[in-house]
């Protein structure tokens, strides 16, 4: 069979009419453009992503380091105590602690000594035992001179109150620190008050060891009117330096331990002549000024 002819409407070319004649074969199609291919960026991490902490430095070291905690615009007293302020705490109330315990083993023997010493100046009536000044004593009950012994409660007075006042301060503070009070916590001095504790038992205990001599004064007991009076005076400028030291400042080991040398020292002089102690001290005093 022939090839059928194709109809067209009317109207309409037919379709090879419409596409023309036939051209030149074309250029088969170019590929697209690359684009072109840069690094990827570094990438950046969300406040969720667990890795943030050790890919960035958050400068902790700030908060410990305190020559980077200097570099602040306001430095403040307290910016220069970097030890933890609870633990600094801690060490410091360990003087009123360790003092408490001192005073209790060195006061008993003391006031059974000066009972004894009293009942056998009654059973006896050897005034010679302790040496009273006769025209101001006024004896009330066993005790001798009561008034000389009486005299000293001024000591325990004002230690009792510097403990009330300590305490108070010590309590205000510490409620204005658990308030988040800025001020309190950042600012001024750092407070400590575990020496001014130990300052006020030394002067309670002052006053009864005073006390004790009193009762029958004489050559050999007279360290125990003495002993606290350096004790207080150590505490006192111990207290000083930790104002503006309160990171390097001694321990009460260290302290109490130095005091009792001093204290050793002064019962020396008291058992030895006081001449060879004298002559000592200057021969100490002159090899360190000719240096």
């Amino acid at each position: 069979m022939g090839e059928q002819p194709v109809e067209s409407k009317p109207g309409i070319p037919p379709t090879d009419q419409l596409n023309g004649p036939p051209g030149p074969p074309s250029a088969p199609p170019s590929r697209p453009a690359q684009p072109k291919s840069y690094p990827k960026p570094p990438m950046v991490h969300t406040l969720s992503d667990s890795s943030m902490e050790d890919d960035i430095d958050m400068l902790d070291d700030a908060d410990e380091d305190k020559d980077i905690y200097r570099t602040k615009t306001f430095l403040y007293v307290a910016d220069l105590a970097r030890k933890d302020h609870r633990h600094l705490s801690q060490k410091y109330n360990l003087y009123s602690w360790n003092l408490l315990t001192i005073s209790v083993f060195y006061a008993l023997p003391v006031i059974q000594l000066v009972i004894t010493y009293q009942k056998m100046l009654n059973t006896t009536g050897n005034e010679d035992i302790c040496y009273y000044n006769f025209f101001c004593a006024q004896p009330a009950g066993d005790l001798t001179a009561f008034n000389n012994v009486y005299s000293n409660i001024g000591y325990i007075m004002l230690g009792v109150l510097i403990l009330i006042l300590v305490y108070r301060r010590d309590y205000t503070h510490q409620k204005k620190v658990d308030a988040g009070d800025r001020y309190a916590i950042d600012y001024g001095i750092p407070k400590h008050f575990g020496l001014f504790y130990a300052i006020g038992i030394a002067l309670v205990m002052e006053g009864v060891m005073s006390g004790c001599y009193h009762v029958c004064p004489n050559y050999s007991n007279f360290q125990f009117d003495t002993s606290f009076m350096y004790i207080i005076g150590g505490l006192g400028m111990l207290k000083l330096y930790q104002t503006r030291h309160p990171d390097i400042n001694a321990n009460a080991y260290a302290a109490y331990a130095s005091l009792a040398i001093v204290i050793f020292v002064a019962v020396i002089g008291v058992v030895i002549a006081p001449i060879i102690v004298h002559d000592a001290y200057l021969v100490i005093v002159n090899l360190k000024f000719h240096r």
